[in-house]
């Protein structure tokens, strides 16, 4: 079977604890922005995560987080209006 992109091969052992460690470490939501003008500043490593609505952004960060409630999740698809930003 040809899969449509090809497996990313498996990084060494002390680049997935570098990556388990940024993923367990202390998050916290940073703010909400409904216009470029209240964006954070742009001096750190950001990772966006997007997609249409009701696809699983926010349960997904939750889970990397290992934080239930640290995304707001709603039953309500497209209700959510902001950029939300974590540290």
């Amino acid at each position: 079977m040809i899969q449509p992109f090809p497996f990313a091969e498996i990084p060494p052992a002390d680049e997935r604890e570098k990556g388990r460690v940024l993923l367990t470490s202390q998050v916290e939501f940073l703010k909400g922005a409904t216009a470029m003008a209240h964006l954070p500043p742009a001096d750190r490593l950001e990772v966006c995560f997007a997609g249409r609505s009701n696809v699983g952004k926010s349960s997904l960060l939750n889970r990397l987080a290992a934080r239930r409630g640290l995304a707001r999740t709603s039953a309500e698809p497209g209700k959510t209006r902001l950029l939300n930003f974590f540290r």
